[in-house]
C-alpha cells in the first residue's frame, strides 16, 4: 500500500440519517412554528412514531405551481398517475415540480422568478405493501382496481418530468431524484408542519 487511507463508505443506515436530517433542516424552515416546539434531533426522534411499520421510512415531498393543497386527492387525477393515487417524492424533484430549483449558477437576467402559486409539502406516508415499478411510464399502465388487492402503494424506482416547453426530462435513482411513491387512501398521508403535526410534536414531547 503507498500508506494512503481510503474513506470507509458510509453505511445504509447512516446514509439515510444525513438525507433525514437534511429533510428535517427544510421542514423547520417551511414551518417555524416547530421550532418554537422543540429542537430538529427531538423531531427526527418523533417522526419514528408516525407510520412505524411504513416500508418508507425518508419524508416524501409534493411540489406544485398550482398554489395551496388543502387536500391530497387519492382518486380523479387527471394525471396517468394521479390517478393511481397521491403522488410524492424526493425533495430534490419536488422542488423542480415546484419551480424552486437552484438558479445561483445562471446569470441575472437568465433566472426565472418563483412563481407566487409555488408550494412544497413535506409527508410522511404509509406503505406496508408496495408494488414495485421500474419506472414512471411503467406506472402508467398499472390499473389501481388491480392493485389494491394485494398492495397498498406503489413506489416507482425513477421519475420523469415535462417541462414548460414541453421537453422531457429523465431522472434514474441515481441522479439522486430518488424514488416516487403513490398511495391509495388518504389516511395513509401525514402532513408534517400540519396542525395535527404541531400538536402531536407537542403531545411527544411531554411524554418524554
Amino acid at each position: 500500500m503507498n500508506g494512503e487511507t481510503r474513506e470507509r463508505e458510509p453505511s445504509q443506515e447512516e446514509s439515510e440519517l444525513e438525507e433525514t436530517i437534511g429533510n428535517v433542516q427544510e421542514v423547520f424552515n417551511l414551518n417555524p412554528e416547530l421550532s418554537e416546539i422543540g429542537s430538529q434531533e427531538q423531531y427526527i426522534e418523533y417522526l419514528k412514531t408516525i407510520f412505524p411499520e411504513s416500508k418508507v421510512k425518508n419524508i416524501v415531498w409534493h411540489g406544485t405551481e398550482k398554489g395551496d393543497i388543502d387536500k391530497f386527492k387519492t382518486k380523479g387525477s387527471g394525471d396517468k398517475v394521479g390517478k393511481l393515487g397521491a403522488m410524492a417524492g424526493s425533495l430534490k424533484a419536488a422542488t423542480l415540480k415546484s419551480g424552486r430549483q437552484d438558479q445561483s449558477w445562471l446569470r441575472e437576467e437568465q433566472r426565472t422568478p418563483i412563481s407566487k402559486d409555488s408550494r412544497l409539502y413535506s409527508m410522511r406516508f404509509n406503505i406496508t405493501k408496495p408494488k414495485l415499478v421500474e419506472t414512471l411510464e411503467d406506472a402508467t399502465l398499472l390499473k389501481r382496481e388491480a392493485l389494491e388487492t394485494d398492495y397498498d402503494g406503489v413506489i416507482i424506482r425513477g421519475m420523469s418530468l415535462m417541462n414548460k416547453k414541453g421537453r422531457k426530462f429523465e431522472f434514474p435513482v441515481e441522479t439522486g431524484y430518488g424514488d416516487e411513491y403513490v398511495v391509495f387512501h388518504e389516511d395513509q398521508i401525514y402532513v408534517l408542519g400540519s396542525k395535527e403535526d404541531l400538536l402531536k410534536f407537542k403531545e411527544f414531547l411531554k411524554e418524554k
